[in-house]
C-alpha cells in the first residue's frame, strides 16, 4: 500500500496488486490512471500476468452534506496536524498544489515521523502554521454524492477495488459515527449506480 517509486517497483515483482492512498499518495484519477499503465508495464516487465494484478484505493475523506460543517472539521487541529505530516507523502506535492509543506524537503512520514518525540508546542505550532487551504486539499471532501462521483472516477482510471475511510467521526465524535456509516452507505449505494465493476 502507498504510491513510491520504490514500493511500486517491489510491488511489480512480488505482490498480488496494489493500492493507494487517495489523494494522500496519488492525488487525481488521472495520475492513477498513468500509475496503473506504469504497474500494468511493469508487472508484465517481470514475467507476470498484468491482467491478475489488481489495483485499489482507501480514499481518505470527510463526507457530509454541509459543506460548513467539512469546513469546521478540516479545521479542527487534528486534522490539520494530519494535513501536515501525511496531506501529501510526498511533500513536494504541495508545491505543484501551490502550498508550501510543513515539513522540511525529502520528509517522508513512514521514515522520519517521531510519533512520541514531539513537544506539545511543536505540535501547536505545526496544526497552527496549516492554512485552511491546505487543510482542505488533504482529504477527499464532500456530498455522498460527491464522494460517489470521486470513487467511480477513480474506479474509471483502473481501480477494480475502492474503500473508504471517513474521519469525520473523528472531529465530530461517537455520536456522529450513525450517521457517518449512514452517509458512507449511501456513498456505497450510489456508487453501484455509476458503473459496474468489470
Amino acid at each position: 500500500m502507498g504510491g513510491g517509486p520504490r514500493l511500486l517497483d517491489i510491488a511489480a515483482r512480488y505482490a498480488d496488486g496494489l493500492e493507494a492512498a487517495v489523494p494522500q499518495a496519488i492525488v487525481t484519477p488521472e495520475r492513477y490512471a498513468e500509475t496503473v499503465e506504469v504497474m500494468r508495464r511493469k508487472v508484465d516487465g517481470f514475467g507476470r500476468d498484468p491482467e491478475a494484478f489488481g489495483f485499489g484505493i482507501w480514499l481518505i475523506c470527510i463526507i457530509h452534506d454541509d459543506d460548513a460543517v467539512i469546513d469546521r472539521i478540516v479545521d479542527n487541529p487534528l486534522m490539520k496536524y494530519f494535513a501536515a505530516q501525511f496531506g501529501r507523502f510526498n511533500m513536494d506535492d504541495w508545491t505543484a498544489e501551490g502550498e508550501q509543506s510543513m515539513m522540511p524537503p525529502g520528509y517522508h512520514y513512514a521514515q522520519m515521523w517521531e510519533l512520541f518525540g514531539q513537544t506539545s508546542e511543536e505540535i501547536r505550532r505545526i496544526t497552527a502554521s496549516v492554512p485552511h487551504s491546505m487543510a482542505r486539499k488533504a482529504f477527499a471532501t464532500g456530498s455522498p454524492a460527491e464522494i460517489s462521483s470521486m470513487l467511480g472516477a477513480y474506479r474509471d482510471a483502473g481501480a477494480n477495488f475502492v474503500g473508504i475511510i471517513d474521519l469525520a467521526p473523528l472531529v465530530e465524535g461517537p455520536a456522529a459515527a450513525q450517521d457517518s456509516f449512514h452517509r458512507a452507505t449511501e456513498v456505497l449505494r450510489n456508487l453501484k449506480g455509476v458503473r459496474a465493476l468489470q
